[in-house]
């Protein structure tokens, strides 16, 4: 179970790595004139988005300006989630795709420290399955019905880091967002119905960070 989770980790970064560097590479390109040239690449090695259990992932900030008071952020993840079961009927999960792209404004500047709010779009991507028991007159079947899901919409983050040395820093975000859309769509069918549950989406999240 281990090695199948860790397995699947390993992929998730190797195309979060693929999908980041034309973003990498153009943020390079157009500040290379620019009086402030700063980059944060960070490790996300636990985060916590409402009830998806943890995830992990990986993001990447531009800090622009004279002074790198502004950064623009793109992390992405993935959540891990728990099957449900019962005596006669259960739900299948899979994991959660996350992106969480937005901008920062470091308010605070104390030494080693930094403190900075922002706001961002979130958008979760992924599949839930359930599975139960039909009763019908003269027997009983097994059933199913899955279902793609996906939520989105902004949310309001607060940051703060402290750096170790003067590439190296670890930092922790907590964010508040508003479930703008909540939908589902049945598989094979493609009904597409709204979701009433979660409408607040809370984040959580912990980075260990290299700058240069």
């Amino acid at each position: 179970m281990l090695i199948s989770v860790w397995d699947t980790v390993f992929k998730l970064m190797k195309k979060i790595v693929i999908f980041c560097l034309p973003f990498m590479c153009s943020f390079i390109f157009v500040s290379q004139h620019a009086t402030a040239q700063q980059n944060n690449i960070s490790i996300i090695p636990i985060s916590t988005f409402r009830n998806y259990n943890w995830g992990v992932g990986i993001a990447y900030e531009r800090l622009v300006g004279k002074e790198g008071r502004f950064g623009v952020n793109v992390p992405i993840s993935l959540a891990f989630i728990n099957d449900v079961f019962s005596v006669d009927a259960g739900q299948r999960n899979s994991n959660r795709f996350q992106l969480n792209p937005g901008i920062r404004y470091y308010m605070v500047q104390i030494n080693k420290m930094l403190y900075g709010i922002g706001l961002s779009y979130y958008y979760i991507r992924g599949q839930t399955e359930y599975y139960g028991f039909g009763y019908y007159p003269g027997q009983t079947q097994s059933e199913s019905w899955k279902y793609t899901i996906w939520q989105a919409g902004p949310m309001l983050n607060n940051y703060a880091s402290f750096n170790i040395n003067k590439h190296f820093y670890v930092g922790i975000e907590v964010g508040v967002g508003l479930n703008i859309v909540n939908k589902g769509k049945q598989e094979p069918t493609g009904e597409v119905y709204k979701r009433d549950t979660e409408k607040l989406m809370l984040q959580t999240n912990f980075q260990i960070g290299y700058q240069f």
